[in-house]
């Protein structure tokens, strides 16, 4: 009797250890529900698609008369600033006809007309294509004037007389409305006039090329 107490007690006891082992094991392998849950949240939201966003408007092309009437106006306004500065300039040359002569002021009025010219031109280009805004420049400009007079009765081609205007422009554009009597300016703007001459000549070639380095002669 006594020993078939003792087996009972043994098997008891072996049972609860299975038990227990079983418990551990279980704690091990599955997660506690507040982990489980922890796990969610921090899962990222899925993301939406951004929706297209939709083209902006382009303004509407202006018509022929538009555009005529936008460079009217803008030259209009340019003419009349210009006009206001050689105001100025001639009030300050009277001012000073006892003097030696206003060359200081001078050379600032002169860089505000190379100014307005810049400003001008980008103006236009707001309103011109850059074909339309070259063949406003041929027609008005002083560039586009010297190079009418000097190859407009000549065999020159179209072609030629557009580069040889951006040519000329862009010394125009640099040196036009400067004239700095410094020994160092004087050579760089004769090193620049050399080198626009080597470029025009090569575009004109030599017979055209001396009719127009004659324009410089007279």
């Amino acid at each position: 009797m006594k020993r078939l107490a003792i087996a009972v007690f043994v098997v008891v006891l072996l049972a609860l250890g299975i038990a227990r082992c079983g418990r551990s094991r279980e704690g091990e392998t599955k997660p506690p529900e507040s982990a489980a849950v922890s796990a969610v949240e921090a899962k990222p939201a899925e993301r939406k698609p951004a929706e297209p966003t939709k083209a902006a408007a382009r303004p509407r092309a202006l018509t022929a008369a538009e555009k005529a009437a936008r460079v009217e106006n803008i030259r209009a306004d340019y003419d009349a600033i210009r006009k206001g500065v050689a105001d100025e300039l001639a009030a300050v040359a009277a001012a000073s006809a006892a003097g030696p002569g206003p060359f200081g002021e001078t050379q600032v009025f002169l860089r505000r007309l190379a100014l307005l010219e810049r400003e001008q031109r980008a103006d236009l280009a707001q309103v011109l294509d850059e074909r339309e805004l070259e063949d406003f420049e041929l027609r008005e400009s002083s560039t586009g004037q010297l190079v009418a007079a000097r190859l407009g009765a000549t065999a020159a081609t179209e072609a030629q007389r557009r580069a040889v205007f951006r040519i000329r422009r862009d010394f125009d554009d640099r040196y036009g409305f400067v004239f700095d009597l410094a020994r160092e300016a004087l050579a760089e703007r004769e090193r620049a006039r050399k080198e626009m001459d080597r470029q025009i000549r090569a575009v004109l070639g030599e017979d055209l090329f001396a009719g127009w380095a004659a324009g410089d002669a007279r």
